[in-house]
C-alpha cells in the first residue's frame, strides 16, 4: 500500500472524494493482545478458607465488523463502527484446600477447566480520510477512540468430591464454579482500508486495523489487554 501511494502522481493525489456516505461490512480475524493472564479467588471448604490461582490464555478468533460514516469536509468523514469478538480457552486451576480432619493444614490440587468464554463488543468512533487513487480504487485511513465492553469467565471456586483416608494427600476436585466479570475499557483504533468499486456504488475491500485497550477486571493480577490486530474483508457501499 505504501509503495502504491508513493508512486501516485501529484494530480491523482489531489483527487476529491465525491461520495457523501460510506458503509463497510466485514468479516475477519483478530489476533488477541493478551496471550496469558492469571486470576485469584478465595472461597470456603470444610468451614475453612481456601484459595485458588487460575491461569488461562486469551485466544485469537473471528470477528464481525460494520461501520458507516458521512463526509463532513473535503475528503474527511466521521464514522461509527462496531466489532464483535469471542473466544474460548481452557483454564489451569491450582487450588489450596484445607485438610478434612486437621485444622490449618492445606493440600494442593489441580484441574483443567475447559471452555472459559471471553467476549468483546467494540464501538469505534472514526475520523476517516479518503484518498481516491483511481475512479474505482480508493484508500482510507482511520483513527479514533474505542469503547470496548469486555465479558470474561473466571474460576471462583472448586467442589471437592468424597474423600477417604488414610492420608488425604490430594484433594479430588470434581467441579469448578465460574463467575462472569464485565468491564468497559477505553482504547484507540488505527486502521487503513483499500476498496475497489465494481459499480458506482458497490464494491469490496480489505482493512488492517489495530485496536488496543486495557480492562481492570476484579480478580486479575494485572490489567487485561483487550482488542488486538484485525484483518478484515467484505462489502463496500458508497453514495
Amino acid at each position: 500500500m505504501g509503495l502504491i501511494l508513493l508512486a501516485a502522481p501529484n494530480a491523482r493525489a489531489q483527487m476529491q472524494w465525491t461520495d457523501k456516505l460510506f458503509v463497510n461490512v466485514n468479516g475477519g480475524y483478530q489476533v488477541a493482545s493478551t496471550k496469558e493472564f492469571t486470576s485469584t479467588s478465595e472461597f470456603s471448604v470444610y468451614d475453612e478458607p481456601a484459595d485458588l490461582t487460575a491461569t488461562q490464555k486469551l485466544k485469537s478468533g473471528p470477528v464481525f465488523d460494520a461501520s458507516a460514516g458521512y463526509r463532513v469536509w473535503r475528503n474527511l468523514a466521521i464514522g461509527l463502527g462496531v466489532t464483535t469478538f469471542s473466544s474460548k480457552s481452557d483454564v489451569l486451576v491450582n487450588a489450596r484446600i484445607p485438610h478434612p480432619l486437621f485444622y490449618d493444614q492445606f493440600r494442593v490440587g489441580n484441574v483443567t477447566a475447559p471452555g472459559a468464554k471471553h467476549t468483546e463488543l467494540q464501538t469505534h468512533i472514526q475520523f476517516v480520510w479518503f484518498w481516491p487513487f483511481t475512479d474505482k480504487i480508493d484508500f482510507a485511513f482511520a483513527a479514533g477512540p474505542s469503547f470496548i465492553s469486555v465479558s470474561q469467565e473466571l474460576i471462583s471456586g472448586v467442589t471437592i468430591g468424597p474423600e477417604t483416608g488414610p492420608s488425604y494427600t490430594t484433594p479430588d476436585i470434581t467441579e469448578v464454579t465460574v463467575r462472569k466479570e464485565k468491564k468497559t475499557a477505553v482504547g484507540v483504533n488505527l486502521g487503513a482500508d483499500m476498496s475497489y468499486l465494481v459499480t458506482k456504488n458497490y464494491g469490496f475491500g480489505v482493512t488492517a486495523r489495530f485496536v488496543v485497550g486495557s480492562a481492570d477486571l476484579p480478580g486479575l493480577s494485572d490489567s487485561q489487554r483487550v482488542g488486538g490486530f484485525q484483518i478484515l474483508g467484505g462489502a463496500r457501499i458508497r453514495y
